[in-house]
Formats: structure tokens, C-alpha cells, sequence
């Protein structure tokens, strides 16, 4: 809800808030092994899940003992959340070249989630286990901007703007959880069960200003520059401050005499150039990444503080982003068709990615300024008008988007830093990329089923010709190389919408990247446990008394990740969505203004070549490291939804 008020001609306010409720049951899932998904791809297709009236439960899956049958019916995994965001804007203008603005952003919320595993559902000897984290998040940003336009001559104006924002994030979650539960028992306290706890509070407070002057010059040239000095409490004091400059010029060529009494000025009706430079920085993925962590534990029967396996670094500074971008914005026909094209280089500095530690340390990893990564694109965007009757209209929209990332230095040379399975950190790579061992193969290209080969390298008798085993250097060593990039090539986007006289719209978004890899780590376990659709076909062969198979448990074939790296492109149906708008007269008898009612569905259909879940998913999630490995990981859920606006 959101509520308006004008005091004065000069001073007007914005008041809005957003209550959200939520409940939600999920299904356990991902990479660890006691979800649905995973403990399918982790069972032979010759295990029968289905319930044992005899045994009274469902019986225990012979490779990890969940049955996901049992997962279904009896576990819990259900999220509560209630949040509240609020925000109060006012807009003064004292004078008329001279405005005030102020905001106050507010988001507070809180997360209730239980975790249920009854006894005996992975095993005879598991006792049970629940988890009821909560978490509280509080949020807010104060934002004071001020404008003065001044004109000192006609064909001269300014713009300068000052602004102010503070944030503060402050997150509380305690962890209860309890082992060996007593028959029946759902919460932590209580039978015989052993109770642990424990509890993390993040906060993080950024300050800064900016300071920014817009020049035109016959309405036609536009000047831009500023800069902005930004602070974070995640940094250290040395650290801590940084200065960012940015500058831009825009050309309205349209605008020029000489186009206007030219051919392509009567053809093209818009045409503006512009080019900019900027500087931007980054927050580090912890709010605490300058200390050394620890946590409240026991050892040898006493109380003590554990160190935590990633170290502390007050050096560490926030990565610095420079950006240079030019492009162009035409229309023609009327302005009936708009093109927008921009093309950008980027250079990223002092880039933070995690990296390993000796363990003489007393630490595994820690947090550094590694090197300097790069991305080149272009993105192109086509706006057009194609039908504007009065009982029809279609507008259009075609976005593409090409990107190249590539990491031009790290701190040595020759480092290569493994993320994840196989996503690499190399010179001269995009980021990500996979790494891995591949097929030998001939002069022609074909593969080279050299068998399985023995602990000196040679071939067993009787599995040449039929198992595979990775490619092999000098002194039997692993050979390795690069399979892929999860980075697409290019991404495309259609948007349509229609509008049927004038209650009636529709809209229909297409979305799609193109020329990306997918590690599909969900196949690569089912072949290797025979849970895999070509499991029946599966072949082996006995050399003494050991049996060998193309596929079942067969270790060099699970870790020759160049056959499950595929070709991730995809198509989806992002959004279909109707809406009506009721503004007759018998609405208005109500106090109702309009109303409009919408339906609407998301990801609702997917076109891929992909054999895996959703080309879509990543089992890192967000990581911008480890990305494009599907593993168990639940596909993008179809989201159909009905709303009802109502304007007083």
C-alpha cells in the first residue's frame, strides 16, 4: 500500500509499506545425499522404494539409505517468514531551480525453519535429528539528494547534484538442533534427545556521498562527471574509504541543424551518441572477512575457542571496477522503430576470490586480492510499434547481449585455482571455466577405448575396446584441459505486448542464452550407481574375478568430466501474463477508481537439447566462480499467480 500527500506546492510526502507472509514446504534436495533428487540418481533402477507392509517403513536405498519415497512422505523441511518493507519519501522544493529529496528505506523480517529426519530413515541405527534455525534481518538506508538547475545563458544549463546515503544490515540467526529423538518427538527440547545450539550476528554499515555536475549546451551536448566516496565497515581502516570518478557525454545529433536539413535526417528521427567512463567497487562476500573467526566449543572436556578454517585479512580491499562504454540510440519511421546499441570494456582490479592456504597455517583458505579480470560485450536493443489501431496494438521488444570474460592476471603467472568440481581460475580463461581429464582419441578425432588400465598403466585383459579410462601423459600422469565455458556466448530476450481495446493486455516474454556448457553431474552419478537411463544397456566384461562396466561403477569414467560437460543452450517461456482493467461505471459505485485483475504464469515451458534437470540451475547457486554444474538441484519452479489492483 502506498499513500501520497501533498502539504504545500512546494513540499509533498510518500508513505508505503509491504506485508509479506509466507509458508512454504519444501522437498529436501541438492547435493547432499538424503534428498529426493539426489537419492534417486544415487540408486540402482533395480531397488524397489515402494513401502514394506512386513517391515512397516519403507526400505533403505543400498547405496545411501534415504529413500526418497520416505523423504516425501515423512520429512520436514518447511520455511515461516514474515517481513515488512517500508519506505517515506519527500520531495521539497523551496525554490524552483532547487529540490530536496529524502528517503528512508526500511525492511525488517523474520525466518522460521524447520528441518525433520525421523529416526530410522537413512538407517536401523540413525536416532532422528531436527533443526529449527531462525534468523531476524533488520535493514534500512537513509538517501538525502539535493538538485539545483541553474541556466546562465539560453543556450547553457546545469545540473548539480549532491547526494548522502547511509545503510545498515544487521542479520540474527540461532541455531537449535537436537540428535536422538524420542518416538513422536518434532521439537528440539524435550525425551532423551542431545540439544546443540548456536548463534551468528553479521552487521554491515556503508556510508558515502557523491557529488555530480550535468552540462548542456544548446539542449543538443550533454557533460556529465562526478565522483562518489564510498566507506564500509567490511573493510579495514586502511582500506576502508575509496573514491570512485565517473564521467559521460551525450550527443543529440537529431537535434543539429545541418541533420535536420539532411536525407538521413528526415529518415532517422532520433539520433544520439554517447560515450562514458566510471569507476565502481565491491563489497567482499563476508562482513567480516578482515578478522580471524571463532567459534565456542570443547576440547579434551573443556570449554574453548575454535579458530575458523578461513583466515582473516585486514589488507583485503574491495575489488575496483573501471567500465568504458559507447553507444548509439536511433529511431526511424516515426519513431515507430528504436534501436539502442552499446558496446563496454571492462577491467576489474584486485579481484576477491578465496584461495587455499598451506596447513601449517592453522587455516585452509583465505580471502585475497588475486588479479584482474576483464569483460568485453555488446548489447543491442530493438523497441517497435507494430500495430497502433484502436482495437489492436503490438509492441515489441528483441534484447541480445554478448559477453567475454577472460582473467588477464592473477598473483603468480602460472596459478590455477580449482573452485567447486572443475571450475578453474586461469590466465588467459573466462571465468569458471571447466577444467578436467578427456578422452584419448585417435588422428581422426575418435575415442580411444584404451580399457581399464592397471597400477602400471597397462591395459587388463579382456576391457580393451570396451572401457574407457582418461587420457594419459608421461609416467601415467592425468592429462587435463579445458571442456568449456558456462559463460553463454550470447543471450536473447523477446518481449510482446498486445493491448485488446482498451481493457484488455497481454504480454509474453521469451528468454535465452546460447552456446554455454553444462556440467550435468546429476547423469555422471546415476551411470555410475546404474540409476542412469542407459543403464539397461549397460555392457561389462569379467577379467579373472573382477567385472568391469562401460559405465557402472566405473571410477574413470565418473571422473572423466569431459562426457558429462553438454551443451546447456536453452529457451524458456519466462512469463505469459493477461490483464483486465475494470473502470465501467458500476466499478466507480464502489469508491473504486479501476481495478485490475491479472493472471500470469512463469518459466513455464523450456526448449533444450540439455539431458539433464534445468540447464538453468547451479548447485553453487549465486557463486560467480562455481557456476553451471547441475547436480540434484531442483529445477526453476512454474509459478502461476492472480492479483487484484484496486486505485482509490
Amino acid at each position: 500500500a502506498s499513500l501520497t500527500q501533498q502539504l504545500s506546492p512546494k513540499l509533498f510526502f510518500t508513505l508505503g509499506g509491504t506485508y509479506v507472509q509466507r509458508q512454504t514446504d519444501f522437498v529436501p534436495e541438492g547435493e547432499q545425499t538424503q534428498g529426493v533428487l539426489t537419492s534417486l540418481i544415487f540408486t540402482p533402477t533395480t531397488y524397489n522404494p515402494a513401502y514394506d507392509p512386513n517391515t512397516g517403513r519403507y526400505p533403505y536405498s543400498p547405496v545411501i539409505g534415504t529413500n526418497p519415497l520416505d523423504v516425501i512422505a515423512n520429512w520436514q523441511a518447511r520455511s515461516d517468514v514474515n517481513r515488512f518493507i517500508g519506505s517515506f519519501n519527500a520531495n521539497w522544493t523551496p525554490l524552483s531551480n532547487l529540490t530536496l529529496t529524502y528517503l528512508f528505506g526500511f525492511d525488517r523480517g523474520n525466518e522460521d525453519f524447520t528441518y525433520f529426519q525421523p529416526a530410522r530413515s537413512t538407517s536401523a541405527a540413525f536416532t532422528g535429528l531436527i533443526q529449527n534455525p531462525t534468523r531476524a534481518i533488520q535493514r534500512y538506508n537513509n538517501d538525502v539528494t539535493a538538485t539545483y538547475d541553474a541556466g546562465p545563458a539560453t543556450w547553457l544549463r546545469s545540473t548539480t547534484t549532491v547526494g548522502f546515503r547511509q545503510t545498515a544490515d544487521r542479520s540474527d540467526e540461532l541455531r537449535a538442533s537436537a540428535l536422538g529423538l524420542s518416538p513422536g518427538q518434532t521439537t528440539v527440547g524435550g525425551g532423551g534427545a542431545t540439544p546443540t545450539s548456536g548463534q551468528t550476528i553479521l552487521e554491515l554499515r556503508t556510508l558515502g556521498g557523491y557529488v555530480q555536475e550535468r552540462v548542456g549546451f544548446a539542449d543538443r551536448l550533454f557533460i556529465t562527471g562526478g565522483v562518489n566516496v564510498d566507506g564500509s565497515s567490511a573493510f579495514g581502516e586502511d582500506e576502508r574509504w575509496q573514491l570512485f570518478p565517473r564521467v559521460g557525454a551525450s550527443w543529440s545529433v537529431d537535434r543539429e541543424p545541418f541533420w535536420q536539413r539532411s536525407g538521413l535526417g528526415r529518415a532517422l528521427g532520433t539520433l544520439r551518441l554517447r560515450a562514458a567512463y566510471g569507476e565502481t567497487g565491491g563489497q567482499p562476500p563476508s562482513a567480516y572477512s578482515i578478522f580471524n573467526s571463532y567459534a565456542v566449543g570443547a576440547r579434551a572436556g573443556r570449554p574453548a575457542l575454535i579458530p575458523g578454517a578461513r583466515a582473516g585479512n585486514p589488507d583485503l580491499r574491495p575489488e575496483r571496477q573501471r567500465e568504458i562504454e559507447g553507444g548509439a540510440d536511433l529511431a526511424f519511421l516515426d519513431n515507430r522503430v528504436a534501436i539502442e546499441l552499446t558496446g563496454y570494456h571492462k577491467r576489474s582490479r584486485d579481484l576477491v576470490l578465496e584461495v587455499p592456504l598451506p596447513l601449517s597455517s592453522g587455516y585452509s583458505t583465505q580471502l585475497r586480492n588475486v588479479g584482474e579480470l576483464s569483460n568485453r560485450g555488446v548489447e543491442l536493443g530493438v523497441n517497435a510499434r507494430i500495430l497502433d489501431g484502436r482495437a489492436l496494438r503490438w509492441s515489441s521488444r528483441v534484447g541480445y547481449a554478448a559477453n567475454r570474460s577472460r582473467v588477464e592476471k592473477l598473483v603468480g603467472a602460472s596459478d590455477t585455482t580449482i573452485y567447486g568440481y572443475l571450475n578453474a581460475i586461469t590466465v588467459g580463461q573466462p571465468v569458471g571455466a571447466f577444467l578436467g581429464a578427456y578422452y584419448p582419441r585417435d588422428a581422426q578425432g575418435n575415442i580411444v577405448r584404451t580399457g581399464r588400465l592397471d597400477a602400471s598403466c597397462r591395459p587388463i585383459a579382456g576391457t580393451e575396446g570396451l572401457i574407457v579410462s582418461r587420457a594419459r601423459g608421461p609416467n601415467c600422469s592425468i592429462l587435463r584441459r579445458f571442456l568449456g565455458s558456462p559463460e553463454p556466448k550470447f543471450t536473447l530476450t523477446w518481449n510482446n505486448d498486445f493491448e485488446l481495446g482498451q481493457r484488455w493486455q497481454v504480454g509474453v516474454l521469451l528468454d535465452g542464452r546460447f552456446g554455454n556448457k553444462v556440467a550435468n553431474f546429476s547423469r555422471r552419478i546415476s551411470e555410475y550407481f546404474g540409476a542412469g537411463a542407459s543403464s539397461g544397456a549397460e555392457r561389462c566384461v569379467t577379467s579373472g574375478t573382477t567385472v568391469y562396466c562401460q559405465q557402472t561403477l566405473n571410477l574413470e569414467r565418473h571422473l572423466l568430466y569431459e562426457e558429462f560437460v553438454e551443451d546447456g543452450s536453452f529457451v524458456k517461456l519466462r512469463e505469459a501474463a493477461v490483464r483486465y482493467t475494470m473502470d465501467q461505471p458500476w466499478v466507480k459505485r464502489f469508491g473504486v477508481q479501476s481495478a485490475t485483475l491479472s493472471l500470469s504464469g512463469r518459466n513455464l515451458h523450456t526448449w533444450t537439447d540439455y539431458t539433464g534437470i534445468d540447464p538453468e540451475v547451479n548447485l553453487f547457486s549465486a557463486n560467480t566462480v562455481a557456476r553451471g554444474v547441475e547436480f540434484g538441484t531442483s529445477p526453476i519452479p512454474r509459478i502461476y499467480a492472480f492479483g487484484v489492483n484496486v486505485n482509490f
